[in-house]
């Protein structure tokens, strides 16, 4: 049904994505500009110089309401043993596909205080205050760490059960060998809040 082909296409690009590469992964950031909630599906193809494909990755966020943002992550490629492989280029696919709203995932980042600093081993700690009154049953953070404007690292922590008061760690961005990466400053950043029984 040609409606249904162009309603879908309408659903996919309006899921707005951006890339950034890092050490070890490449960082999907993106926006839900859709009017209705969607889950999103995103995959990363590799290729060589020679135009033949290296590795297929995958990311999934369940559930996206109008105006959330995406923070995904798919690691480059890397050979039987571990070891990184360059690549010459890759191509990224979006799918999105409408859900029905569901309260359970209603975003209350907005509503949560974030009070976060560098610890002594040069992870961030960040510490959680949910003013809500309600009980948050998962909580996703993510820790997006730059030097200058650029991104140098991402990191995502859970809290579960955030009644009053939780707290996160990110560890600190590393390189390929796991050197520690220089940052000059970081963000954190509520990614989704889950509640069950609503």
């Amino acid at each position: 049904n040609e409606e249904e082909t162009k309603a879908q296409e309408n659903l996919d690009e309006n899921v707005k994505l951006e890339e950034r590469l890092l050490a070890r992964q490449l960082l999907l950031l993106g926006t839900n500009d859709n009017e209705v909630d969607v889950s999103v599906d995103i995959s990363v193809v590799f290729y060589n110089e020679a135009g033949k494909m290296m590795t297929a990755e995958e990311a999934y966020a369940v559930f996206c309401g109008p105006g959330a943002k995406l923070y995904e992550t798919v690691y480059l490629p890397r050979d039987a043993n571990g070891q990184p492989v360059p690549f010459d280029h890759y191509e990224v696919y979006v799918t999105a596909e409408e859900r029905n709203p569901n309260p359970e995932y209603d975003y209350l980042g907005d509503q949560l205080t974030i009070t976060a600093n560098v610890g002594l081993d040069g992870n961030v700690l960040a510490k959680v205050e949910n003013g809500t009154g309600a009980s948050i049953d998962q909580a996703e953070l993510a820790c997006l760490y730059y030097q200058g404007d650029q991104t140098v690292g991402f990191e995502k922590d859970s809290l579960n059960h955030l009644e009053k008061v939780g707290i996160a760690e990110f560890n600190a961005p590393t390189d390929e060998a796991f050197q520690p990466i220089a940052f000059d400053s970081f963000e954190v950043v509520v990614v989704s809040t889950v509640r069950y029984d609503v």
